[in-house]
């Protein structure tokens, strides 16, 4: 909790205290049909930019869970590449330079995805079908994901850090569009 004070008033300490709590239906809702809703409510209502978002608008909240997975995302490729290049992967056993390698590709395409559908959800205000090609982004951002599992499942490799990052870009993006299901559904921008 961060705590302001201007002239000791009560009134910014609440609207600061306030604008950081996050609206907790609204992120139960978003996590409720994930493969994980705890992990998902956990994470998001603990992401300052998420829980801040969550008191906005829909659009803003999608956005701010899609940035979050996006951030996944690319600390995942990252990851992926430096496992490729490292010595002591080329000195393990065969295939495994080859899988993280081709996991750093699959995960830059779930990146692009991803952004995709960050810029998607930008033009909500001004694109009806921007809703329809947002939620396609975001369910084809997974697919990278569980290639890059595979890959590194076929060559033997149990790699818990790609296991939980892999986990938080699949929960988030199904997170963000339940969002943008409820907005297509509701017609509704705004959060009351």
């Amino acid at each position: 909790m961060i705590i302001i004070s201007l002239l000791s008033s009560p009134a910014v300490y609440i609207s600061a205290a306030s604008s950081l709590r996050p609206n907790v239906a609204l992120l139960r809702r978003a996590c409720a049909t994930t493969a994980s809703p705890d992990f998902c409510f956990n994470y998001l209502s603990k992401t300052p930019s998420v829980a801040s978002a969550s008191r906005r608008s829909l659009p803003a909240l999608a956005a701010a869970i899609t940035d979050t997975g996006l951030t996944y995302a690319k600390l995942m490729r990252e990851y992926a590449s430096n496992k490729a290049a490292a010595p002591e992967t080329r000195a393990a056993a065969a295939g495994r330079p080859a899988a993280y390698a081709e996991c750093a590709r699959l995960l830059g395409d779930t990146a692009t995805q991803l952004e995709i559908a960050a810029q998607m959800i930008e033009q909500i205000a001004s694109a009806a079908t921007a809703v329809d090609d947002a939620s396609y982004s975001l369910m084809r951002s997974g697919d990278g994901v569980a290639a890059c599992k595979q890959k590194l499942a076929a060559v033997k490799v149990e790699d818990r850090y790609v296991k939980v990052s892999s986990k938080h870009v699949e929960v988030y993006s199904v997170a963000a569009d339940n969002i943008l299901t409820d907005l297509k559904r509701n017609g509704k921008k705004v959060i009351h």
